[in-house]
């Protein structure tokens, strides 16, 4: 079977400072900015929005977001103005509560439907930032795992609302954090929200390895040898290393030069860049890319010119065939285990 591309589109509060092409005007209506960016995404049948989260901690309030909406805020915003697009919104487990983050994960994949994602990053190098990320997604998925798939009841005749029994507490007990629940949000309806993340601490446990690793790549032997031990590390804890996608960051003005960045770069006429991400994909170096774009030309270049040429060649959609996040990146629903720290749970 011929391997699709997948596709997430990075969308950032950066993006409203950065200049772009010639004309174009900075943007200050930073909603509508969004709303607009995700229905070209979701037009195009992208697999999700990547919402960036801004850091207010600089001392240059010149370079601060207008408006610097928080990430998960944006993804609620947006799951009320789209149907299919999946939904991700990171988050720095130092800035925001883990019970909070989890809460409203749940929550927009419930309004969704199960189309949302977590994506956790932290500052690069750091040992104790890399043990706060771990720490966060084994407590977020715990929460997410308090209700069993089948504790909501909801039966009139008896009176039953919920089997007590299959609702879980969150108690997990960690370095960094802590948790007490359960989370107030039932099952996610694609059985857990989308983990995110380019952190490789998250790597050591089946807790806490992530449904999608990011990754920064310059060159296809790099990014196949990322690629390589990402899965080997997958495989080496238990998971099946098709069930963990390596998605890797590429920037383009199509049709145009580009300078160079901490990502894959690309440029020249959409058929160009198209033999490019095939050519990564079909040489196990990723398995999609995370569509970097600073402007609106950069938003339209890829979903007017290049995703286009991907369809044309049978390596990206026509229109969506799943309903969940995880259906659309060929991810299957997750079996369900108790909280990590529960009483009577097998798991480590």
């Amino acid at each position: 079977m011929t391997r699709q591309v997948r596709l997430i589109l990075e969308l950032g509060a950066q993006d409203q400072h950065h200049e772009g092409s010639a004309g174009e005007t900075i943007r200050t209506d930073v909603v509508s900015w969004y709303l607009n960016s995700a229905r070209l995404a979701e037009t195009a049948k992208l697999d999700a929005v990547l919402i960036t989260d801004a850091d207010a901690s600089s001392d240059h309030s010149e370079t601060l977001p207008i408006n610097g909406l928080d990430s998960l805020t944006l993804i609620a915003a947006l799951s009320l103005h789209t149907s299919s697009l999946g939904l991700i919104g990171e988050v720095s487990p130092r800035r925001h509560p883990v019970y909070d983050a989890a809460r409203r994960v749940a929550g927009v994949d419930t309004i969704s439907a199960g189309l949302s994602g977590l994506a956790v990053s932290t500052s690069q190098g750091s040992e104790s930032d890399g043990k706060s990320a771990e720490e966060f997604v084994v407590a977020a998925r715990d929460l997410w795992s308090s209700w069993e798939p089948d504790a909501f009841v909801g039966d009139q005749e008896s009176g039953v609302f919920v089997d007590t029994e299959k609702v879980h507490p969150a108690k997990f007990r960690g370095e960094t954090l802590a948790t007490a629940g359960p989370l107030n949000v039932p099952r996610s309806p694609q059985g857990l929200p989308v983990v995110v993340s380019n952190v490789a601490a998250l790597h050591r446990s089946e807790r806490s390895f992530p449904d999608i690793v990011l990754g920064s790549p310059t060159d296809i032997e790099q990014a196949q040898e990322f690629y390589s031990d990402v899965k080997d590390r997958a495989r080496s804890i238990g998971l099946d290393p098709d069930e963990v996608l390596v998605v890797a960051r590429v920037s383009t003005t199509v049709g145009q030069a580009n300078s160079a960045q901490s990502e894959l770069v690309v440029s020249g006429a959409a058929e160009s860049i198209a033999d490019v991400l095939v050519d990564w994909v079909e040489s196990r170096a990723a398995d999609g890319f995370l569509l970097v774009s600073r402007s609106d030309s950069g938003v339209l270049g890829w979903v007017d010119h290049v995703v286009p040429e991907l369809v044309r060649r049978n390596k990206f959609r026509r229109d969506y065939e799943e309903d969940t996040l995880r259906g659309h990146l060929g991810l299957s629903t997750p079996s369900y285990l108790l909280p990590s720290n529960a009483i009577g749970s097998s798991t480590p």
